[in-house]
């Protein structure tokens, strides 16, 4: 039982003060008087007056033992008993010692808060047994609901498998016209491999080959036009010079890998030799195909820095080297065609004396 206060509590009166010495507690006890003497059953251990509430832990006086009784001389009277201290309860325990405590109160709160839990477990309980009926309507349909997705899945397969024969009938069909759809090969076996995929993939793809093409007809058209723009200058140097500008790869073949693959334009030097103005026009007057080079190098330009693979005739190495040099620095592409020319044209003269 919960020690809660009653509301029709009484304080306590004021208590005596403690003895001298006297531990926390330990209330000063009255005098014995005659009237005390007269309580029906009191003991001389129990004749003092204890207040209505405090409780007295010392009325379960032992009787003296035996011991003592033969030990006190005979003939001698029997002193009363010193006055014993009264050890104070807490007010809580005091509360339940008053007489005048009244339960009522208390006991109908019990019943009324037993009666509200035992109609919220009812509630709950209810509450309960409606999830679980819930609970296992819900697992039913998610049950059919997983049934019906399995057997979508089974269809969705078969359809797949039946997919899956078709692509193999038509690359069947695209081996048949490889022979006009080489260049093309690589592709459609993706494409058809990708064929059971959504149409919006492939559409996707047919638009990114559309873009592709356009930008290299772009480039196409771009790449036209500058060989229209260039082809006076190129004729014009090569009547005047003897220079022919080509796209090729290396004449002599190497064994170093930096010629495989790249990039080279091949700049051929006619007209090297200084010969006198009637035959200096005479060889003009000749077409490039008759005209013997009698000076070349190959210049790659498939990469940041420029280099030159091959040349003739041979020049030292440190002014090749140099020539390089100014020409990654400055990017002076026709500053470098002129300066290689003149050192060309004075290594062919060295040659022929």
């Amino acid at each position: 039982m919960s020690a809660r206060r009653s509301s029709n509590f009484t304080p306590l009166p004021p208590q005596p003060a403690l003895l001298p010495g006297g531990g926390a507690g330990i209330a000063h006890t009255p005098r014995r008087t005659p009237a005390h003497n007269n309580i029906v059953g009191a003991t001389p251990a129990t004749l003092h007056k204890i207040h209505p509430n405090t409780a007295d832990l010392s009325l379960a006086k032992l009787p003296p033992s035996s011991s003592s009784q033969q030990q006190q001389q005979p003939g001698t009277s029997q002193q009363p008993l010193p006055p014993q201290p009264i050890v104070r309860l807490s007010r809580v325990a005091s509360d339940l010692y008053h007489p005048s405590l009244d339960f009522a109160s208390l006991q109908a709160r019990i019943r009324a808060y037993n009666s509200a839990f035992d109609a919220y477990v009812s509630d709950q309980l209810l509450l309960t047994e409606q999830d679980k009926t819930d609970a296992r309507t819900e697992l039913a349909e998610r049950q059919d609901k997983i049934r019906a997705v399995r057997r979508e899945l089974e269809r969705q397969s078969r359809s797949q498998r039946e997919l899956w024969d078709t692509v193999n009938d038509e690359r069947a069909q695209d081996k048949r016209l490889k022979n006009a759809l080489a260049i093309l090969t690589s592709q459609h076996a993706a494409l058809s491999d990708q064929l059971a995929d959504t149409q919006a993939e492939r559409a996707e793809v047919q638009t990114r080959l559309e873009s592709r093409r356009r930008v290299k007809q772009a480039q196409r058209n771009q790449l036209q036009a500058q060989r229209a723009q260039n082809a006076p200058e190129l004729a014009n140097l090569q009547r005047v010079l003897g220079c022919r500008i080509e796209r090729r790869a290396p004449k002599v073949a190497t064994n170093s890998s930096s010629l495989s693959g790249g990039e080279y334009v091949r700049f051929s030097f006619g007209l090297l030799a200084r010969p006198a103005l009637s035959s200096r026009e005479g060889v003009a007057s000749r077409g490039m195909e008759e005209q013997d080079d009698e000076a070349w190098f190959v210049l790659d330009v498939s990469k940041p820095t420029y280099e030159v693979p091959e040349h003739f005739p041979p020049l030292p190495p440190t002014a090749l080297a140099n020539l390089l040099s100014e020409l990654n620095s400055t990017r002076a592409l026709y500053s470098f065609i002129k300066q290689m020319r003149e050192a060309l044209r004075e290594e062919t003269e060295r040659g022929a004396l």
